[in-house]
């Protein structure tokens, strides 16, 4: 499953996250033309947590968002 980066601070709903931090881009243009709306993913902070999740589009089509799948976030101790 690929992993794409996100900042728990950047929320776009309850459930989901905009994937537009500098982390999120970086691994969002490593993966190039794979990712696709409706594909499983993980997102992550390092060190932190993760869930997977479900991409979307923001309604203009620019942005990708990561709405959480339910039963999958975890913390991530060291």
């Amino acid at each position: 499953m690929h992993r794409i980066y996100f900042d728990i601070n950047d929320p776009w709903d309850e459930d989901s996250y905009l994937l537009t931090v500098w982390g999120s881009l970086q691994d969002i243009e490593r993966l190039g033309d794979v990712l696709q709306v409706g594909q499983r993913v993980v997102i992550y902070m390092t060190g932190e947590c993760e869930s997977e999740a479900i991409l979307e589009r923001t309604p203009d089509g620019k942005d990708w968002v990561g709405r959480l799948v339910p039963g999958t976030w975890r913390y991530l101790t060291d």
